[in-house]
C-alpha cells in the first residue's frame, strides 16, 4: 500500500512539473550578435568521467568496516537485486516504446519531416523515472548506503581524476564559460566537487566557487561521525529535474544580463536522462555514447543528431555562435538539432 501511495505521489509530481515546463519551453530564443559569455551545463558521469562513479561509491557502502560480516552479505544480496530490478523494470518502459530494438523508418512515417515529439518524450522520461524510482526505494528503504565515510568519498574522487575522467576536461582552460553547472543524479555532490578541485590543482590552477555550481544528490552524513546515515539529500532525480535546471539558469542569466550581453547556454550528456536538458540548451552536445536506447530515442522522438562538422584545428570562438544560429533556427520550426563528438578534446577547442 506504501508502495502504491509513494508512486501516485511521484506522478503528481511529475505531472505538475510537466505542465510548467512545457509552458516556459517554448519561450527564449535569443539572437547572439557577438560571441557570447558561455554558461557550460554538463552531466558527470559517463560525460567527464568514462565510468559510472555510483558502483565505487555503492562498492564504499558494501564494504563499510561499520557493517558485520552477515550485513555484508544481506546488503551485497539486496544489491544484485536493485541491479536486476533496475535492469527490468526500465528494459519493459524501453521495449513498451519500442526502443529495444532497431527503430524502423515506418515506425517514423507520422513525423516525416522531423518535429520534435516533446510531449511523447516527456511521458516516456515520466515512465522511465517510475521505473528506476523502484529501484532507488529499495536502496533507501533497506539502507544500502549506510556507513559510507568521507575517506571513501576522497578515495573515489583520487581514483577517478587518475583512471576515469576525460584527459582534455579542464575547464579552467575554458576562457569563453563563465560558469561552469555539473548537473547530476550521481549520489554525492561532495565527490563531485572534490573531482573539480583535484582536476584544477592538477593543472596550477583554482575552481572558485563563485564559478561552479553542482546541482546533484548528495548523501547525508550523522552529526558528529564521518560516516554516511543511508539517506539522501535529494536535488536532481529525473531527466525532468534536470530541464527545469536549465530553464533555471536560462532565467537567472536573462535578469542578469543586458540584450546586448547575451549567454549562451550550452549542454553536454550523454544518457536518455540527458535529452531534454540537451534540446532545452543553446547547443546541445551529445558525447561518447553508443547507447542503442538513447539513438532510437533520439529517432523516434524527432530528434535530430549529426556530427560536430569541423576538425580540431578548424575551431574558432565564433563557431560555437553558428552553432547557436543553427539551434535558434531549428527551433523555430519546431526541430531540435543536437550534435555528437567523441570526447572533450574538440569541445574543448570551441570554449
Amino acid at each position: 500500500m506504501q508502495s502504491t501511495v509513494f508512486t501516485i505521489f511521484l506522478l503528481f509530481v511529475v505531472m505538475t512539473e510537466i505542465t510548467s515546463i512545457l509552458l516556459s519551453s517554448l519561450s527564449s530564443s535569443t539572437s547572439y550578435t557577438s560571441v557570447p559569455n558561455v554558461i557550460l551545463c554538463t552531466d558527470f558521469d559517463n560525460t567527464i568521467t568514462t565510468k559510472d562513479s555510483i558502483e565505487f561509491i555503492a562498492e564504499a557502502a558494501l564494504n563499510s568496516p561499520l557493517r558485520n560480516r552477515l550485513e555484508k552479505e544481506r546488503n551485497r544480496k539486496l544489491w544484485e537485486n536493485v541491479c536486476k530490478t533496475y535492469e527490468l523494470e526500465t528494459n519493459s518502459v524501453i521495449s513498451n516504446y519500442h526502443l529495444d530494438s532497431k527503430v524502423e523508418e515506418e515506425n517514423l512515417s507520422n513525423n516525416a519531416i522531423n518535429l520534435f515529439l516533446e510531449n511523447d518524450l516527456i511521458d516516456f522520461l515520466t515512465e522511465y523515472h517510475l521505473a528506476e524510482g523502484i529501484s532507488i526505494r529499495m536502496i533507501l528503504e533497506n539502507n544500502i548506503l549506510f556507513g559510507i565515510s568521507m575517506k571513501d568519498i576522497e578515495g573515489i574522487a583520487n581514483l577517478l581524476v587518475e583512471n576515469y575522467i576525460d584527459p582534455h576536461f579542464k575547464p579552467q582552460k575554458f576562457s569563453l564559460v563563465k560558469h561552469l553547472n555539473i548537473i547530476s543524479l550521481n549520489w554525492s555532490a561532495v565527490m563531485i566537487r572534490l573531482v573539480l578541485n583535484r582536476i584544477s590543482s592538477m593543472n596550477n590552477n583554482s575552481i572558485e566557487r563563485k564559478d561552479v555550481s553542482i546541482h546533484a544528490n548528495d548523501l547525508i552524513f550523522k552529526k558528529n561521525t564521518n560516516h554516511s546515515n543511508g539517506k539522501l539529500n535529494v536535488d536532481v532525480q529525473t531527466a525532468v529535474h534536470k530541464l527545469k535546471r536549465i530553464q533555471y539558469i536560462r532565467s537567472m542569466s536573462q535578469k542578469q544580463s543586458s540584450s546586448s550581453d547575451a549567454e549562451l547556454i550550452v549542454y553536454v550528456g550523454d544518457s536518455i536522462s540527458d535529452l531534454l536538458a540537451l534540446c532545452e540548451a543553446d547547443v546541445g552536445f551529445v558525447i561518447n555514447t553508443n547507447s542503442k536506447t538513447f539513438h532510437n530515442a533520439v529517432k523516434k522522438f524527432g530528434i535530430s543528431l549529426k556530427p560536430l562538422p569541423l576538425r580540431v584545428t578548424d575551431a574558432s570562438s565564433s563557431f560555437i555562435m553558428q552553432l547557436a544560429e543553427k539551434s535558434v533556427t531549428e527551433k523555430s520550426q519546431g526541430k531540435r538539432l543536437l550534435y555528437q563528438v567523441d570526447n572533450w578534446e574538440l569541445l574543448s577547442s570551441l570554449f
